[in-house]
């Protein structure tokens, strides 16, 4: 098949599996970041979709390069989001360590 569309079946696989996990952890009051990380560890290659590559006998859950670019590129936008969800208030009340560790958290991955 073609490398494209199974991560592009992948990509979809996983946020489908990761908006009802959200929904389920949204029941128990948890945060919504805690239910996509999950959702992440159980339809990776390794757990639950090393299963179904077993069942349907060829790799349709893999990593690509495709796939490592995406996970790079949502993880930067899942702290971003993570650091939205706070507001500046929270670094306010921390102090000047709190602002350091904000700046430098944001300035020293680029």
């Amino acid at each position: 098949m073609n490398e494209i569309f199974i991560a592009l079946f992948d990509i979809a696989l996983f946020i489908f599996v990761a908006e009802v996990i959200k929904s389920i952890f949204a029941k128990f009051k948890l945060p919504y970041i805690v239910g996509e990380i999950v959702a992440g560890m159980l339809v990776g290659p390794y757990s639950l979709g090393l299963l179904v590559n077993n069942i349907v006998g060829f790799p349709v859950i893999a990593i690509s390069n495709y796939i490592v670019f995406m996970s790079e590129f949502s993880i930067i936008l899942l702290i971003f989001a993570s650091g939205l969800e706070h507001g500046l208030t929270t670094i306010r009340s921390s102090g000047v360590y709190g602002v350091f560790g904000a700046i430098s958290g944001a300035l020293l991955p680029f």
